[in-house]
């Protein structure tokens, strides 16, 4: 099983790619942290989701030598639980080298969970560990990362 598999609706961004994509070069539109005050339970915990326009690279360029992107989406993720939060960089163009996902043990939790990395490249990078994920939703966007 691969690390993205345990994310709540991974599929619904896999049947966009027919693939996980890498999230190089992708860019990070919005993100938020909360400390979830829905009350508790299975909800009860920090929360942090972010919106990341991604893209696929062809191997075809255009007039100018730049590579031609296609299938554009705006992909919204959403953990929970979040913990050991490291961010730094945020800023106009938050653009980032990948997205990592690794499983890893926590003792006091006596469970899985889940390690994010975003891996910057300009602007907004940094890492956190939490007890679960989803793909809330991948919407298409046009090559500016807005919404169509």
């Amino acid at each position: 099983m691969e690390s993205y598999e345990k994310l709540l609706n991974y599929e619904v961004l896999v049947s966009k790619f027919e693939y996980w994509p890498s999230f190089h070069d992708a860019e990070i539109i919005w993100f938020k942290g909360d400390r979830n005050i829905e009350g508790k339970g299975e909800n009860y915990g920090a929360i942090f989701e972010c919106v990341i326009h991604v893209f696929e690279m062809t191997n075809q360029v255009d007039a100018g030598g730049y590579y031609i992107l296609k299938n554009h989406y705006l992909v919204h993720f959403k953990f929970k639980i979040i913990y050991d939060w490291e961010f730094d960089g945020f800023n106009l163009q938050n653009a980032i080298l990948g997205l990592t996902i690794y499983p890893v043990n926590n003792e006091h939790l006596q469970c899985e969970c889940l390690k994010i990395e975003f891996d910057p490249a300009n602007g907004l990078g940094g890492e956190f560990k939490c007890v679960s994920g989803e793909v809330v939703s991948v919407v298409p966007c046009n090559s500016d990362g807005i919404k169509i």
